[in-house]
């Protein structure tokens, strides 16, 4: 063999076995993970997320209650739940993908942190009948509460009602712990389930004032004379709370001796998205104030004022 062609058959072969250890290196080498563009969202929805912990912490400390600490501790746990947490850092990059501007991840994350405490008023639309029997218990005690202390409440109840991340829950003082620990619990499956894609029942806010409007009439009409009083009483005087209270009381009461009446009357006034605003005066007005002559009760017995 000549001499120039043996040289370059050697360099040749150099060559080959160069090439082939550095290839065979690169791809020993772990192929480097390209940033993880949700990153920033976490970064910016950790902080915000202690900083709801902390306010809620501090409106609940001066609660002379035990549950005012269980709510604030179930509170955290939820949000620090790994799926729900995930769930809202991909909530606020999925809303800076819609808008595609160059908001800062911050204004994304207290989106989704918003929208999120939001979705917890259609947490009912998610339950089953015992969750929301429980929870029309629930919002009777709560009306009793706000009858003797803020009455003004009332006009809002059962609007926007949830127990997750509240940062104002004085009634927890008020309310019975077994049906406060059910309701939280129930609240709390209730959002996760909704997380995970379930959607909340929803009825036409139309359909619902008429079967609110309906019930009321009847039940009102069933009422015995003294409660009948009390009521027109407190509504004479701007307190709803003691309508709100018996009427959700005998909820429970008729949605546990006739479990499908909840899914007829107590979903859609639970679920209806204006739920908080039902006009009241529109039938409560037949209730006289006029007291009947066999109650010797108080007129401010139950906290009408």
């Amino acid at each position: 063999m000549r001499p120039m062609l043996k040289k370059t058959l050697m360099l040749t072969s150099l060559l080959f076995v160069i090439h082939s250890s550095a290839s065979a290196a690169d791809a020993a080498k772990p192929a480097e993970t390209p940033p993880d563009p949700r990153a920033p969202f976490s970064a910016a929805m950790f902080p915000l997320i202690e900083k709801t912990q902390q306010a809620m912490a501090e409106s609940m400390a001066p609660i002379e209650s035990p549950l005012a600490d269980v709510l604030v501790d179930k509170t955290k746990k939820l949000l620090a739940d790994k799926v729900v947490y995930q769930h809202l850092v991909d909530m606020a990059y999925e809303r800076s993908k819609i808008d595609d501007v160059s908001e800062e991840p911050e204004h994304y994350a207290k989106q989704a942190l918003a929208a999120f405490n939001a979705s917890l008023r259609l947490t009912p639309g998610v339950m089953g009948r015992a969750a929301l029997i429980n929870r029309a218990k629930l919002l009777s005690q709560v009306s009793d509460y706000y009858s003797k202390n803020k009455p003004s409440m009332c006009r809002y109840i059962p609007a926007d009602f949830s127990m997750v991340m509240s940062v104002d829950s004085p009634w927890v003082a008020g309310v019975e712990e077994d049906v406060f620990n059910q309701a939280l619990d129930d609240e709390t499956d209730a959002i996760k389930r909704m997380l995970a894609g379930t959607l909340p029942y929803g009825v036409n806010d139309s359909d619902a004032q008429m079967v609110f409007a309906k019930f009321a009439g009847e039940w009102l009409g069933g009422l015995d004379a003294d409660t009948r009083y009390r009521i027109g009483l407190a509504k004479t005087n701007g307190n709803y709370c003691l309508l709100w209270k018996y009427m959700f009381k005998d909820f429970a009461n008729m949605s546990e001796a006739y479990p499908r009446s909840s899914d007829k009357v107590l979903r859609p006034v639970l679920t209806m998205m204006s739920r908080g605003w039902l006009d009241s005066g529109l039938w409560s007005y037949e209730v006289a104030p006029t007291r009947p002559q066999s109650s010797e009760a108080e007129p401010d017995e139950e906290g009408a004022p």
